[in-house]
């Protein structure tokens, strides 16, 4: 049976339709609540300016889009609607420490006053260091965000835009990476993510960087290999 959704790259002039999405869905979390990502619509407006930096600065290193989109055809009108997206940060090639180091705009909390700022980077550090250490020297995709429409959760449009991005790696022969929460966690084992590394910033509160590893990597090779 054919699948009811379709994902493709979405264009710059989408994203306030993605950042739409992007922020409510992840708003509660203490961490965006700390960089000013705020689900009310002054927040989303600011948010949506923030993105657009780290968009044209992906784009303007890698020639590729930020983000997709997962769209549903009603089969009676034939009208497409958004009802997920992903952001898919993908570095075919091999990027070193020192471009690793280049933190995304997005993680950089410059927007913020100093004191939270310095505040903001005191968390982000560990998460930044995890990558670095999993993925210089390697080309790789980061899942940034994930989003799903609310009246679409649990039907797969969820999984359609994480496949979207795990055949792109298949086809680049390179790893996908992201960051889960406990409650993830089994979503992308399933995907075939693995667990390689945790951070517990507080009690109760870890980082799990996950990989999915090309088919035909060898198990000596699924190390870690930055500084």
């Amino acid at each position: 049976m054919a699948s009811q959704f379709h994902v493709e790259l979405a264009s710059e002039e989408e994203l306030p339709d993605l950042v739409g999405l992007i922020i409510p869905t992840f708003a509660h979390y203490g961490l965006e609540q700390l960089v000013g990502n705020f689900n009310t619509p002054e927040g989303i407006k600011a948010a949506t300016e923030r993105h657009l930096h780290a968009w044209r600065d992906h784009v303007e290193e890698t020639e590729r889009p930020l983000g997709v989109k997962c769209l549903h055809k009603d089969a009676a009108s034939g009208q497409e609607s958004m009802v997920a997206c992903a952001y898919w940060a993908v570095f075919d090639r091999p990027r070193s420490t020192e471009d690793m180091e280049k933190v995304n705009y997005l993680l950089s909390a410059v927007w913020l006053p100093e004191k939270q700022r310095k505040k903001a980077r005191a968390r982000l550090q560990p998460v930044l260091d995890m990558r670095t250490k999993w993925l210089a020297g390697r080309g790789h995709a980061i899942l940034m965000y994930m989003a799903t429409d609310t009246a679409w959760r649990r039907r797969g449009a969820a999984t359609a835009v994480v496949q979207w991005g795990l055949d792109l790696c298949k086809e680049l022969g390179i790893v996908a990476y992201l960051e889960a929460s406990e409650e993830g966690r089994p979503v992308y084992q399933k995907l075939g993510f693995e667990v390689v590394e945790e951070v517990e910033f507080e009690p109760g509160e870890v980082d799990r960087a996950m990989i999915w590893w090309p088919p035909g990597t060898k198990e000596g090779d699924k190390k870690a290999i930055g500084v």
